[in-house]
């Protein structure tokens, strides 16, 4: 988990931002929270929105630390309650959960940045990077979850699913 945080964390930073979308990034570490309150424990997904919070927050210089892992460890409470009702290795659902969770962190951010004396964020620009950041985190987060489902399969975290073609 380290490695994939530390991972999306450098990515993240080092992406630019779409002009068109607000200076909207890809939400990569929201895929990674995303990922972990999916398909683990509530403790171990506790970890990681902690720790992709950190790193993002510290990597970010007009966020006040604390910020992102708050809204991650919320992203990460919600998320837990639905894992059960949903199918987890959708393509469809990680997208949902992609874009859903990116507009939320984005409009939490906005929020609290407006009410921060220090920061000075526009309504308009708030609305147009939270629907960049939602329709970034569906093309993103399937992307992530493909990526760590890999991962995690290559150093054995997780049984590798073979096809039960040719079943008579």
């Amino acid at each position: 988990m380290i490695i994939v945080l530390l991972i999306g964390a450098v990515l993240q930073s080092i992406m630019p931002g779409y002009v068109v979308l607000g200076q909207a990034k890809h939400p990569i570490l929201v895929g990674i929270v995303l990922y972990y309150a999916l398909s683990r424990d509530m403790n171990v997904a506790m970890v990681a929105a902690f720790g992709a919070g950190f790193l993002q927050d510290a990597l970010t210089p007009m966020v006040p630390l604390g910020y992102s892992i708050f809204f991650f460890c919320l992203v990460v409470l919600v998320v837990g309650r639905f894992r059960n009702l949903v199918l987890v290795e959708s393509v469809a659902t990680s997208a949902f959960f992609g874009a859903v969770a990116g507009m939320l962190v984005n409009i939490g951010f906005g929020f609290l940045l407006a009410t921060d004396l220090d920061t000075k964020c526009s309504l308009d620009r708030v609305l147009l990077r939270t629907l960049g950041t939602a329709l970034l985190g569906a093309v993103t987060t399937p992307i992530v979850f493909f990526m760590i489902v890999r991962l995690d399969q290559l150093v054995g975290n997780i049984e590798i699913k073979e096809s039960i073609d040719n079943v008579e």
